[in-house]
């Protein structure tokens, strides 16, 4: 990769590069409606709609003029609380991306979301942080009616709208020519070309540095005081993603009593709880559920159900203590998608989350602390046969 100084970039020509890349843009915004007008002309409509987000799991190219865009809209429009949040959020996705690329899970759109996918770092609370001047790529990710959700999720230029498609490509040259006509430097070699966050990050490496936010002892315990919620806005652990979570081959403790008080029973119910819905799923019909017996409580295999004895002091024989419910997939696989490198996970449950996460290419190895030698040992009893 070529190296720039900051001084490569005179302010005259980041204006004319930001300048270039809101004319790209508003030309998009022009054609849009000739485009809408030829879909329905078919007897569809664009499906896209506000607060759908499946395509910002997937690849999304970003030129140098448009990443300079957004730096400076970052500067104009965030307070540098807020900027140094999505700063973190792009380079933590720069991080992971390098790892993807060494591995080759970057040179394909079906690749990428085989892995796994990744969040686009300005996705927040379901809404686009950078929306008015989000790259060209996000702008001409047009899906018409008739396309399945599975689909959208695959994000899958076959089932996107082919007029946006030829146009993008359209301005995508136009965009590249003009860039190099004003000397723009290349920010990718061999042709390669970067990422959204990949290029803030070369921006603020080699242009333009962002502030390097302070915050105080006083002002940190007023930001807790202030907090509503202990959970990230941003975490989407309800994306139905059955596919993932429901075909993958876990390795789970088999039926029966282990130790003194656990007990794994495979039960088959005919609907699943997720999220509150309740929902009939027929290809995932079998379920374990770690069980932990209480004194006096005890559990009858030819009746399958958990008994009490009259003189025991317990008002219950059992509690649920883990289980391998679709949910607990989904959440499990939701937060093994945002891990990479080596990770360090607390508690091991019944070790769901460590099979997602070594699943995926750009996580190198996963340590676990749990306080509960028994568990501990069940897993690895189960992983070692």
């Amino acid at each position: 990769m070529v190296s720039f100084s900051r001084k490569s970039l005179p302010p005259e020509k980041n204006q004319k590069l930001t300048s270039l890349a809101a004319k790209i843009h508003n030309d998009w915004e022009v054609i849009f409606p000739s485009i809408e007008r030829s879909v329905q002309s078919r007897g569809n409509f664009i499906k896209c709609e506000e607060n759908c987000f499946e395509c910002c799991f997937s690849r999304k190219f970003c030129s140098l003029s448009e990443g300079l865009l957004i730096a400076e809209f970052m500067k104009e429009n965030f307070s540098s609380e807020l900027h140094e949040h999505f700063r973190l959020r792009v380079e933590s996705n720069t991080s992971s991306l390098n790892k993807l690329r060494e591995d080759g899970i970057c040179d394909s759109e079906s690749v990428f979301q085989r892995s796994g996918g990744m969040e686009c770092p300005f996705l927040k609370n379901g809404t686009c942080a950078i929306y008015p001047v989000r790259p060209l790529e996000c702008r001409t990710q047009l899906v018409e009616s008739g396309v399945a959700l599975e689909q959208c999720r695959q994000c899958s230029r076959s089932v996107c709208c082919i007029e946006a498609e030829a146009k993008n490509i359209q301005l995508q040259k136009e965009l590249k020519e003009k860039e190099k006509e004003l000397e723009a430097p290349s920010i990718a070699k061999n042709g390669e070309r970067f990422l959204v966050s990949e290029t803030l990050s070369y921006i603020w490496e080699h242009f333009d540095p962002p502030p390097t936010f302070q915050i105080t002892e006083q002002s940190w315990e007023k930001r807790l005081r202030s907090r509503t919620s202990y959970f990230d806005q941003t975490w989407q652990d309800d994306r139905y993603d059955f596919i993932a979570t429901t075909r993958f081959p876990l390795v789970l403790p088999e039926e029966g009593e282990y130790f003194s008080d656990l007990i794994v029973v495979k039960i088959q119910p005919e609907f699943h709880s997720i999220y509150e819905k309740s929902i009939k799923y027929d290809t995932f019909n079998e379920l374990r559920v770690l069980y932990k017996l209480l004194p006096g409580g005890s559990f009858d295999w030819e009746s399958r159900t958990f008994k009490i004895r009259k003189d025991s002091m317990e008002k219950e024989s059992h509690i649920v203590w883990m289980g391998d419910s679709i949910q607990e997939r989904l959440m499990m696989w939701e937060a093994a998608k945002r891990c990479r490198g080596k990770v360090l996970c607390g508690g091991l449950g019944m070790g769901i989350f460590p099979q997602f996460a070594l699943s995926l290419p750009r996580v190198q190895s996963v340590h676990i602390v749990d306080m509960n030698e028994e568990v501990i040992e069940l897993i690895k009893e189960t992983w070692s046969q």
